[in-house]
């Protein structure tokens, strides 16, 4: 039933950060392993100098910059270009999902129409609770059970 609000609603994939995209790249290979070591130099020097460990994120987005500004502007250069293809690659086939609608077949219409009360009802309730008013909800539109005849 809510499979064209989603449909309609539904947005274009968005062009993940650099330094994310890098990081999936290589971060098993390049990147763990300076965060395991960064980590354990930064604990054993807050163990004598009794100040605070930062949170691990902060050192693995210190690492992952600190190996993106190593490579050289070649490698730089192809990893950009990666980004962008595997992001072309995700719009194209979001715009290719979406070519031709949801489908909806007159029985599927019906059913959604059957079962509406089911869903909108615990709705139009939960506004009216909440508002402290009363709510009513209108539908109208054709009625394929009733030859296309337009009802409320």
């Amino acid at each position: 039933m809510f499979g064209r609000l989603a449909y309609d609603k539904s947005k274009p994939p968005k062009r993940p950060q650099l330094l994310h995209f890098y990081s999936s790249r290589v971060y098993d290979s390049l990147i763990a392993p300076r965060v395991e070591s960064r980590m354990k130099e930064l604990q054993t020097k807050a163990k004598y100098t009794g100040g605070e460990v930062p949170w691990p994120i902060t050192v693995q987005n210190q690492v992952t910059k600190e190996c993106w500004d190593e490579e050289t502007e070649v490698e730089q250069a192809e990893i950009m270009r990666a980004l962008d293809r595997e992001h072309e690659i995700a719009v194209k086939a979001w715009k290719e999902s979406r070519a031709d609608g949801p489908n909806r077949t007159p029985e599927e219409f019906s059913a959604s129409l059957k079962s509406a009360a089911h869903y909108l009802q615990p709705f139009v309730d939960a506004i009216a609770e909440h508002m402290g008013m009363t709510v009513s909800l209108l539908m109208a539109g054709p009625i394929g059970a009733k030859k296309g005849v337009i009802e409320m």
